[in-house]
């Protein structure tokens, strides 16, 4: 669905391309007026240049803001997740005891997305490289790039004592972790 294979481009008072006439094949038809502004985005994309060099704003050839999905490797790697642990269990006396855990997993190729035509409203420079309330290229919505390269790791040491007395049981834990993540926020 992404350009040059569906632009939208809208004729009468209010689009882009103008026209009045309802009907096809009458004067100043805004059907008809759409099939010349396509004919010329396309040419603009057949050529070896930048597709949107020379499409200003507001001209008949600019379509409407479109959203695109980008993939730049041409495919997406399956991602897969790796999962250990280790445990030792000890007795401490008659009513105790000491557990210790080494927990771990890790991530392979994780997908994720960058909005490449992103804006922020919140303040001017508060989310560099964002631009603030515009996209960096207004003939454009949302442009997407997704892959699958990114990665995590958590590793874990946990303990764990109990101790039973005088009918009530008390446990106390603790965990000492590391994680290092590329994708989430």
């Amino acid at each position: 669905m992404n350009p040059p294979y569906a632009p939208v481009f809208v004729g009468g008072i209010n689009g882009q391309v103008g026209g009045i006439g309802i009907a096809p094949g009458v004067p100043n038809s805004a059907v008809d007026a759409t099939a010349p502004a396509n004919q010329s985005f396309q040419s603009a994309f057949q050529t070896s240049g930048n597709p949107c060099a020379g499409v200003a704003p507001n001209a008949p050839t600019y379509p409407l803001a479109v959203n695109l999905n980008t993939f730049p490797s041409g495919k997406l790697k399956t991602p897969y997740f790796l999962q250990w642990s280790l445990g030792v269990e000890r007795e401490l006396g008659a009513n105790g005891s000491l557990r210790v855990d080494y927990v771990g997993t890790r991530a392979v190729r994780e997908p994720y997305q960058v909005q490449l035509n992103g804006y922020q409203n919140v303040c001017d420079g508060c989310f560099a490289p964002f631009a603030y309330n515009r996209p960096l290229d207004p003939r454009f919505g949302n442009v997407n790039e997704f892959s699958t390269g990114a990665g995590s790791n958590y590793t874990g040491l946990q303990t764990s004592v109990t101790k039973q007395f005088a009918g009530l049981t008390l446990h106390g834990n603790y965990t000492f972790s590391h994680c290092l993540d590329e994708v989430s926020n």
